[in-house]
C-alpha cells in the first residue's frame, strides 16, 4: 500500500508541473501580444504523462513502529536485612554476579558478634567436660567390671571356703565322738583303787612296827612311803582322766556348735538373701556397675545442648543481620553504603537471573 501511494504522488507531481508550465507559457504569450501585433501560437496538445504500472500480488503488509524501552530482567528478587542497624560492609555492587550463599552486605553487630564468640567458648569448653566426662566414665565402667568380678569371685571363694570348713569341722566331730575318754576314766580309777589299798596295806605294816626305835630305817616305812608315791601317781592319773572327761565333752560340744555355724554359714552363702559381707560386696558392685551403664550423667550433655542452643541462636541473629545470595545471579541494584542506616524488611538489594529478559 506505501508503494501505490508513492506512485500516485509522482503522477500529482508531474500533473503539476505540467500545468505550472502552460500558465507560465500562457503568461509569456499574453505579454508578447500587447507589445506586438504577433500571430497567436497556438496551444500546444497537453503531453499526457505515462501512468505507472504496478504488478498486484499476495503478501505481508509490514507497518514499522520505532518506540522507546529498557530492557530488564524478568525474574527479580528484593533482598533485605531482617533487623534494623547500620551498615558494616557491602561486598557487591552493580553488575556483579554471585553465587548461592555469598555474603552481599552485613550490619555492624560487634556486641552480637562478642557474644556468639563467647558462646562457641562455652560451647568447647562443654564438649571438651562432655569428652574428659566419657573417658572417666569408661574408666569407671572398666573398674566397675573388675570389682564386680572380683566381689563373685570372693564369694564363690567364700562358699568353697564354707564347704571346705563343714566338712573339716565334720570330720574333727567323727574324730572327738570316737575318742571317748570313759575307758581311761575307768582305768584311772581302778589304778587308783589299787593304790589306795597297797597303801593301805602299807600303812598297816608300818603301824605294826612303829614301835621300834629304827622306824625309818626298816622296810615297812619304805614301803608306806612307795605305796605313799604310787597313789599321789595314781590320784594325778585319775584326777587327769577326769580332766579329759570334762574337756571332751566341752570339746564335742564345741565343734557341735562349728559344725553348726559351718551349715548356717554355707546356706547363707548358698540361698539368695544377702546377709554375708561377700553377698553385699557383690550387690555393692553390681548396683554401682548398673548405674554407670546408664551412661554419663545428663548434666554433662544438658550443657552441651545448652551451649549449642546459644550459638545457634546468636547465628540466627547474626544471619538477620547479613544479606545472603539465595540463589545465583546478577545484582541489578544496590541502595546502602557502609555507615548507612537501615530499617528491618526494607529492600536495599535487587537481585535478578541475567538469562530472563523483557522488555
Amino acid at each position: 500500500m506505501r508503494r501505490l501511494d508513492m506512485g500516485k504522488k509522482h503522477i500529482i507531481a508531474r500533473v503539476l508541473l505540467g500545468g505550472l508550465f502552460l500558465v507560465m507559457l500562457l503568461a509569456a504569450c499574453s505579454r508578447g501580444i500587447e507589445t506586438k501585433s504577433a500571430t497567436p501560437t497556438p496551444i500546444p496538445t497537453a503531453v499526457r504523462p505515462l501512468q505507472p504500472t504496478y504488478t498486484v500480488q499476495r503478501g505481508d503488509v509490514v507497518v514499522d513502529l520505532t518506540f522507546n524501552a529498557r530492557v530488564v530482567a524478568g525474574d527479580e528478587t528484593q533482598l533485605y536485612f531482617r533487623r534494623d542497624g547500620f551498615v558494616s560492609r557491602v561486598f557487591v555492587q552493580a553488575g556483579d554476579d554471585v553465587q548461592k550463599g555469598d555474603i552481599l552486605a552485613e550490619l555492624d553487630v560487634p556486641q552480637l558478634q562478642r557474644s556468639l564468640a563467647k558462646a562457641k567458648h562455652d560451647l568447647q569448653a562443654a564438649q571438651r567436660a562432655l569428652a574428659a566426662a566419657r573417658l572417666s566414665h569408661q574408666d569407671d565402667l572398666t573398674r566397675a567390671k573388675w570389682q564386680l568380678q572380683m566381689a563373685q569371685a570372693r564369694l564363690e571363694d567364700a562358699r568353697a571356703g564354707a564347704i571346705s570348713q563343714l566338712s573339716i569341722a565334720r570330720q574333727e566331730l567323727a574324730r572327738l565322738q570316737e575318742q571317748d575318754p570313759a575307758p581311761k576314766k575307768a582305768q584311772a580309777k581302778a589304778m587308783l583303787e589299787q593304790a589306795r589299798i597297797r597303801l593301805q596295806q602299807a600303812q598297816a605294816a608300818y603301824d605294826a612296827v612303829s614301835w621300834r626305835n629304827d622306824l625309818s630305817a626298816t622296810s615297812q616305812a619304805a614301803q608306806l612311803q612307795q605305796a605313799t608315791l604310787a597313789y599321789q601317781e595314781a590320784k594325778a592319773s585319775y584326777d587327769l582322766a577326769m580332766q579329759a572327761v570334762a574337756t571332751h565333752t566341752n570339746d564335742l560340744a564345741i565343734q557341735k556348735e562349728r559344725v553348726a555355724q559351718a551349715r548356717r554359714r554355707l546356706a547363707r552363702l548358698q540361698d539368695e538373701a544377702v546377709d554375708t559381707s561377700e553377698e553385699r560386696a557383690v550387690a555393692e558392685a553390681r548396683l554401682q556397675l548398673d548405674v554407670l551403664n546408664r551412661g554419663v550423667a545428663p548434666s554433662f550433655a544438658n550443657r552441651v545442648e545448652d551451649a549449642r542452643f546459644q550459638v545457634e541462636d546468636l547465628q540466627a541473629q547474626m544471619e538477620e543481620a547479613r544479606i545472603l545470595a539465595p540463589r545465583p545471579g546478577r545484582i541489578v541494584a544496590v541502595s546502602i553504603a557502609p555507615g548507612q542506616a537501615v530499617q528491618a524488611h526494607k529492600s536495599v538489594v535487587i537481585l535478578a537471573d541475567p538469562n530472563l529478559l523483557e522488555a
